[in-house]
């Protein structure tokens, strides 16, 4: 319920004559549906008259299990509502790999722009590019999408930890919860680095940390985010 006032107060911030914005890009959680979205977008009068909805991105791994979009509809929903898809990690992928998400990305959204990032490069005016009108109305019957009761968990890492002992709990943890782990992301710091650490992780996969530069704002706290399919009892106690 907060997406409305805020775009109605950063819209009458603009009408006072303060512009501090040419575009809005809303970006969601990874395990979003993007119908509520679209629907206050497309449906509330007075932010569709001050608004105008330009298309929606969606961005999906070349690596990942093809079985989670039949596991969880809301991935079915976020390409298939998706007027540009970025296909990611195709540099982590087998040609094979590549092939078969092209092929069910064609079933999914056979009308919408596809681009590939290869190492997170992509040029922004062509992902900001919408040649076409936003398509109302999608070429894809999706199924309903349940209730997943999808759950976050965040912990604080006040001590330094040495990557190797972290990556060990990650990985057991990923290995143990195949079906409830979702996602992991979030930034820690190793004994003998002012740079932090860049985690993430995601169903079945850790992928390899990346240092990023010390910025003013690091309080030399670290943080992981969890995100489970369901409540996972024992998952934090588990990875501490």
């Amino acid at each position: 319920d907060s997406l409305s006032p805020l775009l109605k107060n950063l819209r009458m911030a603009w009408d006072s004559g303060n512009k501090p914005f040419e575009r809005v890009i809303i970006e969601t959680s990874g395990v979003a549906n993007p119908e509520p979205v679209l629907d206050i977008l497309l449906r509330e009068r007075w932010l569709a008259k001050r608004y105008s909805l330009q298309g929606v991105i969606s961005t999906v791994s070349a690596v990942m299990d093809e079985a989670h979009f039949d596991y969880f509809p809301e991935a079915q929903a976020q390409i298939a509502w998706a007027d540009t898809v970025i296909m990611t990690q195709t540099d982590l992928a087998s040609a094979q790999q590549i092939d078969r998400m092209s092929a069910r990305l064609d079933d999914l959204a056979p009308a919408a722009i596809r681009l590939s990032a290869v190492q997170g490069a992509l040029d922004p005016n062509a992902l900001l590019n919408f040649p076409m009108k936003f398509r109302r109305l999608r070429e894809t019957e999706l199924p309903d999408l349940p209730d997943h009761g999808f759950s976050s968990i965040t912990l604080q890492l006040e001590n330094r930890l040495p990557w190797e002992r972290l990556q060990n709990a990650l990985e057991y943890l990923i290995a143990h919860y195949p079906n409830e782990l979702v996602r992991i992301k979030g930034m820690v710091y190793t004994p003998g680095q002012n740079e932090p650490l860049l985690v993430q992780g995601t169903t079945g996969r850790l992928y390899p940390a990346t240092r990023l530069p010390v910025r003013t704002s690091d309080d030399v706290i670290g943080r992981l985010v969890i995100i489970t399919c369901g409540t996972v009892k024992g998952l934090a106690e588990d990875l501490m």
